[in-house]
């Protein structure tokens, strides 16, 4: 893992270094007795007098967990126009304005989209337009709570800058090693940090492990490289933060700004919020005999009755959402077990609840291309958040669906799964079709009627064209209401077929 960092990082600084100004260096006096290491890069990068910061920059940002293709590297990649990020050290508050673009190729996320992620007084909320191709008014800004990321904006407060990471390892436990320093230092309430100081008095690195439902323990990374001066800060001029060895984001700065006026402050309206749906709550309604729809929270599930043992379709999120839709289908149809499991793809919000179906015996039915992904990622230690297969020790079982495969139950149903052939959201994507009752559950594809047409939806237009699939009904792993395959014709029609 470690190694996987260092060539990723190098690799991105080699592409990057162009794009920054010619690197200086931070005062060289090399500080030997470790106790004065940590004062001594405050000193060199001014850490101590600056009191709120704001950069600029652009970049790349990568979609983690949401690949195209089955695996690593994070895909799509999203190039950031404009950056700018405000730090108030004093009052704990972040504000990251970013405006992105994707190529219509990319899948869902086409043209530029105008997001503010900002973080105070322990709340945490987000501003965005929505990007072509997924409906909306793409000029309207509105915030919107996100309580869950409260973890992850105080930790971008404290690690996005070398500056932050300073302040935040006052008073840490310090290490020599080859070539300088380590502080290990906690921030915020789940992040134990490890900041790596170069002999130059430069933070070279700052490096935390967090859980991943999928991946287990990760490594969450930010390397700062090519230090200059900047209106006589000391501050790298290239910025990349890792997850589990992969790019998340990758920054050139231009501008920074030591101690400007900022005002970050909370809408009423996120204030107010009385909290997100726990991921407990359910809601079921039976679409035909035997086949129920599972809902509640934004990612959904299908349960289908066949005879002997119940099918769940899609397993989302997280063990806390499986166990309650785990439980859900057996009081639909009690004293039956659940055979098996469909991974519609591999992106984390759609296959996070996987392990626990395994855990209870499930076999995974998912595209041959994803297994040895999840044979690998299932293999990693798992010692912040053990789940209920870690602790069983059970082998997962797959079933490999190529173009299209067949599961015929004891009752005569039939439920065949089917491969969404080059299908730019994810082209390891199945769909799963009820011939007889002539129902389709799909994730990711087309949420509501009235979307905007994108290749995602053309193509799946068409592949529904190649195998003579005509639905009545659309079940989806998002949105509030079942399709029809009227509401599917309007968004595909201006497409045209997709290469």
């Amino acid at each position: 893992m470690h190694t996987s960092f260092a060539r990723v990082a190098v690799l991105a600084a080699a592409l990057w270094w162009g794009h920054a100004a010619a690197a200086t260096r931070a005062p060289t006096e090399a500080v030997t007795p470790q106790s004065t290491a940590l004062q001594a890069a405050k000193l060199a990068l001014g850490a101590d007098t600056v009191k709120s910061l704001e950069f600029s920059a652009v970049g790349t940002r990568f979609t983690f967990s949401q690949p195209i293709w089955t695996g690593f590297p994070n895909s799509p990649a999203r190039t950031i126009k404009s950056y700018r990020a405000d730090f108030d050290f004093t009052t704990g508050g972040v504000r990251v304005e970013s405006e992105l673009t994707t190529a219509a190729t990319a899948g869902v996320y086409v043209g530029d989209q105008h997001t503010i992620e900002s973080f105070a007084d322990q709340y945490a909320w987000s501003e965005q337009t929505p990007p072509l191709g997924r409906g909306g008014d793409a000029t309207i800004l509105k915030a919107q709570p996100q309580p869950d990321a409260v973890d992850d904006r105080t930790f971008w407060l404290w690690a996005a800058t070398p500056q932050g990471v300073l302040k935040a390892a006052s008073g840490g436990e310090i290490h020599k090693i080859s070539g300088g320093v380590e502080v290990s230092f906690d921030i915020g309430r789940h992040y134990h940090a490890t900041a790596r100081i170069n002999d130059l008095n430069q933070v070279e690195s700052v490096r935390t492990l967090v859980a991943d439902p999928v991946l287990g323990d990760t490594i969450l990374q930010v390397n700062y490289a090519g230090y200059r001066d900047f209106d006589g800060l000391q501050f790298p001029s290239l910025i990349t933060e890792f997850q589990a060895g992969e790019p998340l984001v990758q920054l050139a700065v231009t501008q920074v700004k030591a101690n400007p006026e900022l005002s970050i402050k909370v809408p009423d309206s996120v204030k107010t919020y009385s909290g997100p749906t726990p991921l407990s709550t359910i809601k079921s309604r039976q679409i035909a005999n035997g086949v129920y729809w599972i809902t509640g929270v934004a990612h959904h599930s299908m349960a289908v009755d066949m005879g002997r043992y119940i099918i769940v379709v899609e397993a989302p999120l997280a063990e806390e959402r499986s166990l309650a839709v785990i439980a859900e289908a057996k009081r639909l149809m009690p004293g039956k077990p659940i055979r098996y499991v469909v991974n519609t793809h591999v992106h984390f919000d759609h296959s996070g609840g996987l392990r626990t179906y395994v855990a209870q015996g499930a076999t995974v039915i998912t595209q041959a291309a994803n297994i040895d992904f999840y044979k690998k990622a299932w293999a990693r230690p798992r010692s912040l958040e053990p789940d209920l297969l870690s602790r069983s020790r059970r082998r997962p079982r797959f079933l490999a669906v190529g173009d299209q495969a067949t599961v015929k139950g004891s009752n005569g149903r039939v439920l065949e799964l089917v491969h969404l052939q080059g299908n730019p959201h994810d082209e390891s994507s199945l769909v799963a079709w009820l011939p007889a009752e002539r129902i389709l559950f799909q994730s990711d594809i087309i949420d509501g009627p009235g979307e905007a047409s994108s290749p995602v939806v053309a193509n799946f237009h068409d592949n529904l064209r190649r195998l003579n699939i005509e639905p009545l009904q659309i079940v989806g792993g998002h949105g509030s209401r079942i399709l029809t395959g009227a509401d599917l014709r309007p968004a595909a029609a201006t497409e045209g077929p997709t290469p």
